[in-house]
Formats: structure tokens, sequence, C-alpha cells
């Protein structure tokens, strides 16, 4: 990396445009420079980038130490689970603090954000604010998407900061990220058993759910059988119901199929907690592919059948049961005559 410095005319060095080379020493007569002359001509010198541990060496203190404000970016995603998690990390590469950092994800329809991590930085719609970046720090952020449809598209996101010289708002374009969630496809099963299903749900290297507060305006029962509706418009097979209590409802149901293509089997367990007014929907897999695509078909279709029974109007009726914090999962929704304090972070809320 190359550090150019323009020195005028009448400035003790020969020649009047020095280059210095990353990890070098100054020349020799840098060093035999007073301070007063540093002093003389610090305001002239027009430094187009400079290494710090350099300087710091020749002048005391620093005090000639120019000001650089450099923020870089970088962006990535993973499947965890049922979710994608995208990550962004912001460094700061100058040495002068930056204020005001924020990371938006421009997610598209397909998907939504439903918590983030730390959740210490405040987020508010798919915006994070992650506050001042220190010179030589890294602050990363995690954001938890939930697919609302299987397909392909892409998530682009910036970075949003505050300039120190200038006090303007500036911005950092990350590379667009193409995410792709596929469906699985299932064949008929004639052979299964619930000792078989409930081996896969608690062996399986990929589970996880989608859970939801049933709605004011539905009866439990009626919500099992629409979520009962949804799974089975797939190629999958019913092992078992078991209604464990009927006042208030607590239901279970198992399905089991296997994926038409890569032959894996996948077990589906809806629970419907009536006393807690819960719907949950577990799977597990071998593939973390399969599942995400697996939850986000049935979240989808879930939402439809509820949007088309005019249940909900929109998709913000129907409550994940996630902490939108820390993403713990919870047994039930928040309400202001119920308050609901979160077992992992410890915040109380009253509503979601």
């Amino acid at each position: 990396m190359k550090i150019r410095i323009k020195v005028p005319e009448e400035c003790p060095l020969s020649p009047p445009e020095v280059f210095i080379w990353k990890k070098t020493l100054l020349r020799e007569k840098w060093k035999k420079l007073s301070l007063s002359v540093l002093n003389k001509w610090r305001e002239s010198f027009e430094l187009y980038m400079i290494v710090e541990e350099i300087l710091k060496k020749y002048v005391p203190e620093g005090r000639f130490l120019v000001k650089i404000a450099e923020i870089k970016a970088t962006c990535g995603y993973d499947f965890v689970g049922g979710y994608v998690r995208y990550t962004v990390a912001v460094s700061n590469e100058g040495n002068i603090p930056v204020t005001g950092v924020t990371v938006t994800i421009d997610t598209p329809e397909m998907f939504r954000i439903l918590w983030h991590k730390p959740h210490e930085h405040k987020r508010k719609g798919n915006i994070i604010h992650i506050g001042t970046v220190k010179p030589g720090e890294t602050k990363s952020i995690a954001a938890y998407l939930e697919p609302l449809v299987c397909g392909k598209t892409t998530i682009p996101s910036y970075v949003t900061y505050t300039d120190p010289l200038t006090k303007n708002v500036r911005s950092i374009s990350l590379k667009s990220r193409k995410i792709e969630v596929k469906c699985p496809l299932f064949f008929t099963v004639t052979e299964a058993n619930l000792a078989k299903v409930k081996n896969l749900l608690e062996t399986a290297k990929n589970k996880d759910d989608r859970r939801y507060g049933i709605p004011e305006d539905i009866d439990p029962n009626e919500a099992l059988k629409i979520v009962k509706r949804t799974i089975e418009q797939f190629d999958v097979k019913k092992i078992s119901e078991n209604t464990i209590n009927e006042k208030p409802l607590l239901t279970e149901v198992y399905y089991y199929g296997i994926t038409k293509y890569l032959k894996n089997p996948i077990a589906i367990k809806i629970v419907v907690d009536g006393e807690n007014k819960a719907l949950i929907i577990e799977a597990a897999t071998a593939h973390k592919e399969q599942l995400i695509g697996l939850l986000s078909e049935l979240g989808n279709q879930l939402i439809k059948t509820l949007m088309e029974q005019q249940i909900i109007k929109k998709l913000e009726d129907l409550k994940p049961l996630i902490c939108p914090q820390c993403g713990a999962k919870w047994k039930r929704l928040p309400s202001p005559d119920k308050p609901l304090k979160c077992p992992a972070c410890s915040i109380s809320f009253t509503h979601i």
C-alpha cells in the first residue's frame, strides 16, 4: 500500500514528493526534522493515506497525525435450523471513532426478520442500529430471516454512518446475496409407525419448528382442523393423532414423508395448545435445505388459508412465538394483562 505525501517547496525535504510504503521506515531526513519544522508545515501536507504505527514512531503523541475515517463492511448468510442467518460485519480501519452506524437489510416479500443478535443493538423494521465503531474495531450483527415462501431471490443490504470529519451521512452498498429456498417434493409412504417418527424428531441432525399464537377470533379446535388440512395438502402420511386433553385442548398429530428425489425421510409434528393459545409445527430431516424449504411452505400455506377464511387480514396478524430480541422460543404470547418475561434475555413484554 503506497502512502503519498506532498510537501511545499520551502519544506526542507528532497524530493518534493516522498513515497512511503506500508511496513517500511520513514526516510532518514524525516528522523532529523525538528518538531518546530513539522509543526510549521503540518497544515500544508496533503496526506492521502497514513500508516498510523509508522508516524507515531517519529511524532511524539501522534500530535501531527491526520485524522482518517474509513469504514468497510462485508455480508454473508447460512441456514440455521428453519431460518436464514444473514450476517454483516462492519470494521473501522481509520484512526478516529465513527458514529451513527446502521445496517439496513432490504428483505424482499418472501422473507421477514424475526430477531437479531446481539440483541443490545436496537432494531426498527429492517434497520439495525450499531452505534459507534472505534478505530480498529469490528462489530457484527446477525439477522434471522423467516422464509415465507420457497423460491430464489436477492437480498441487498447497506451500511450508513456519520462521517466524523464532514458530519455528512455516508452509505456503503454491500454485495447482494442470492438465496434459494427449495421446497421438497414427496411421494406416498405406505409403511411407517409412530416410534419411527418420534425417533426421527428426537435424533435428526436438522430440526426446527414454526410456532404461532392462535388468533383470538379462532377456536383451538378450528385451528387444529386448518393446520391439518394445510399439511395434508402435501403427499405425507398421518401416523397418529393423540388428544391429551379436551378442555382446554391439547393435541399432538404426527406425519411422515419421503422426499421424491433424495429419498430423505421427514417427520412432522403438530401441537395445538388451547391453554396457551399456541400452534406449533415441528419438522426434522437429514438435510437443512429441505427443512427450511418445508417449514417455509407449511407456514406460507397456513397464512394463505387463514387469510382466505378472513381469520387474519395480513401477515403480521399471525404472531410468531419467538422473542423479537433474542430469538428464544415461547410457549405463549404476552398480553397487557398477562405479561411475559423472556427466559433467555430476561426482557419483559406486554405485546409484540
